[in-house]
């Protein structure tokens, strides 16, 4: 058999708690061996508590997105759908964000020391930022 590795230092490697690789298996995400009793991943687990946990922080995606993912089958094309919308929520964060960033470095920089909305460079940053999402 493979090098196994506790839930303990499984969670501990990852930054997660207890609780919530336990939820995970519940969930039908992860499978765990058991040695003396405790839960224990082997390497393929490992690597799936990486992705698992890659996609809740920077993915944007529910467990029941990241079940559809990881237990899919060859002739569910429903996954590829599902991933679909992740990007495009992804890209609207990502927008979103980038707006953020500019107004907020525009107010860094700007040499009014006004409120932003009496700044005619600021007004019309947020102006562009309107328009453009109302396309």
């Amino acid at each position: 058999m493979n090098e196994l590795t506790e839930i303990t230092e499984a969670a501990g490697r990852f930054g997660l708690a207890l609780s919530t690789l336990r939820f995970w298996e519940r969930r039908g995400l992860l499978g765990s061996h058991r040695r003396s009793g405790r839960r224990c991943y082997d390497a393929a687990q490992l690597y799936r508590i990486a992705l698992i946990h890659l996609w809740r922080e920077t993915g944007l995606m529910s467990i029941r997105d990241i079940g559809a993912l990881v237990n899919r089958r060859a002739a569910d094309a429903d996954w590829r759908d599902r991933v679909t919308t992740q990007i495009d929520a992804v890209d609207a964060q990502v927008a979103k964000l980038n707006a953020a960033r500019e107004y907020l470095a525009h107010l860094r920089e700007c040499p009014h020391d006004g409120p932003p909305e009496e700044c005619a460079g600021f007004r019309a940053l947020v102006n562009h930022h309107k328009r453009r999402s109302n396309r």
